[in-house]
């Protein structure tokens, strides 16, 4: 086995457990889902909810239909669509241009 495929596993490693520490961390929620989830801990730790209402202050409510709403409108923008297209592209030539490179180097030795 080569030395510099060493690389790719070590980089597949650290990626592995950085997906394990998110899961772990924050399990697999939306990002309004962890906010609203620590907002709402925040306030019941320093103030009641009861104290909020009667100030006339807002307290929002987890709608996952929204959340869906969101999603969906991000898919459906067609700048999306190009920069997924652009980083395919990307990624490809990039992976071409490096394998190439390493084809060379092995010829020279």
């Amino acid at each position: 086995m080569n030395k510099w495929s060493f690389h790719f596993m070590i980089s597949l490693g650290i990626a592995l457990s950085n997906v394990a520490f998110l899961a772990t961390v924050f399990g697999f929620k939306s990002q309004d889902g962890v906010l609203f989830d620590y907002c709402q801990l925040f306030l019941e730790l320093t103030w009641c909810q009861e104290c909020h209402a009667e100030g006339g202050e807002v307290i929002p409510e987890r709608n996952p239909a929204s959340e869906r709403g969101k999603i969906r409108q991000i898919m459906s923008t067609p700048a999306v669509h190009y920069l997924a297209f652009y980083l395919l592209v990307f990624a490809g030539v990039e992976v071409t241009i490096g394998g190439n490179f390493v084809d060379y180097c092995a010829k020279i030795e």
